[in-house]
């Protein structure tokens, strides 16, 4: 089920996601735009949570957690 399929079937919910663990291997850019689909696809409703459960490679992380801070900062509509 999409983000977008969840909002509409729960317009009124907040939606706690799971950062996708397979996006972490990919290009800091692809991160920033996996971010910006998500947060379309909430549809501007501000109730959207994204966490990162997995163990995100090392060389990695900093990259891929500025790359989604970023990103809500940037395409987010919270603020």
């Amino acid at each position: 089920m999409s983000i977008a399929d969840a909002r509409k079937a729960w317009p009124e919910k907040v939606l706690w996601i799971n950062y996708p663990s397979s996006v972490h291997l990919r290009s800091e850019e692809e991160v920033y735009q996996m971010t910006c689909q998500m947060i379309d696809e909430d549809g501007g409703a501000q109730k959207l949570i994204i966490g990162i459960t997995e163990d995100v490679p090392e060389d990695r992380w900093q990259g891929n957690f500025l790359a989604i801070s970023r990103a809500v900062r940037e395409h987010g509509r919270y603020g």
